[in-house]
């Protein structure tokens, strides 16, 4: 099934062959578009981390594509509800009725962000304390 039909116009148009001109019906089926998926949330990651898959759902049988852009460009991932992007960034998932042709309106965002690892703690050096020295003091005894 190609699912709910939203509007059938029937029109005559007339044809002609160069000799008799003829009256034809046409009809015009118009598909509803499907929603747009939805997103499984962002993915965050520490820079030297491996990439995660970012994900979204969408309505069963319904083909998604991945693009770089939040409209038109060209695809960087087909038919996937999952998909492993190249590097950081904002990626957007569009759904497809494969039945219809029909796409979705809207895509979906999912964003990988990297965080920066940070630099590790640097050491004032070894301190030196007398037993009965509190040791939350021993900070300032440098």
């Amino acid at each position: 099934s190609m699912g709910p039909v939203t509007d059938v116009v029937v029109d005559t148009v007339m044809v002609n062959d160069g000799k008799n001109p003829v009256e034809k019906s046409v009809t015009v089926v118009v598909h509803p578009l499907p929603a747009a998926p939805l997103s499984e949330g962002d993915r965050t990651i520490c820079d030297g981390q491996s990439i995660p898959a970012l994900s979204v759902t969408s309505a069963t049988g319904h083909a998604v594509n991945w693009y770089t852009t939040p409209a038109g460009g060209f695809p960087v991932a087909t038919y996937a509800l999952e998909f492993i992007p190249p590097g950081k960034g904002t990626y957007y998932a569009e759904s497809r009725n494969p039945l219809t042709g029909c796409i979705s309106a809207e895509r979906a965002a999912v964003s990988l962000i990297v965080n920066e690892v940070p630099a590790p703690p640097v050491s004032a050096g070894d301190v030196t304390i007398c037993s009965d020295q509190d040791i939350a003091t021993a900070k300032y005894l440098q």
